[in-house]
């Protein structure tokens, strides 16, 4: 059964299954006589928002939300024409960087929660992370501040897309 848009079994929270939903609007959205802008813009502006919720408050692993960002780069290629290489951060650097600004699920989704978390009051918090062994959530949590995912998520991309190409690069030139 579902509860505010979020599937339940009798053991608790269900896996979101979120190509389940973005498939189907994404083959609509194919066959819709739009230009490849407009396509585009309803992709990075009601399609994948309306995953937020799911992401937010449901179990999604980050195995689903990997292939979801997959099936969502293939369906973009396909719309604009874009060659198999295109590398990866095109797709989700900021317009202002020269890329197409789509929000990355795998990261959005990990900040939809550290955000939701943020949000309890402070002793909640406290309380539920002092039961993690993860360390690093309540770092990132702490340094974080509550902004649009998309616009946060593609500068730590970049950032860190160019740190892998500048090491592959001087690893070459010094061979």
């Amino acid at each position: 059964w579902t509860y505010l848009g979020v599937p339940f079994t009798p053991t608790g929270k269900a896996k979101v299954k979120i190509l389940e939903h973005l498939r189907p609007s994404l083959e609509i959205l194919t066959k819709a006589p739009l230009k490849p802008q407009q396509r585009l813009y309803f992709l990075r502006c009601h399609l994948l928002p309306g995953v937020y919720h799911l992401l937010a408050l449901g179990r999604a692993t980050i195995s689903s939300l990997n292939k979801a960002d997959t099936v969502v780069r293939s369906y973009l290629r396909k719309w604009l024409d874009l060659p198999v290489d295109t590398p990866v951060p095109y797709y989700y650097a900021d317009i202002s960087d020269g890329g197409l600004g789509v929000p990355c699920l795998r990261w959005s989704g990990l900040r939809l929660r550290l955000d939701r978390l943020r949000s309890f009051s402070y002793i909640l918090t406290n309380r539920i992370l002092s039961h993690s062994t993860n360390v690093d959530c309540f770092t990132f949590n702490q340094s974080s501040v509550l902004t649009d995912p998309a616009g946060q998520v593609s500068e730590s991309y970049i950032i860190k897309e160019r740190s892998k190409v500048e090491g592959s690069l001087s690893r070459r030139c010094f061979l």
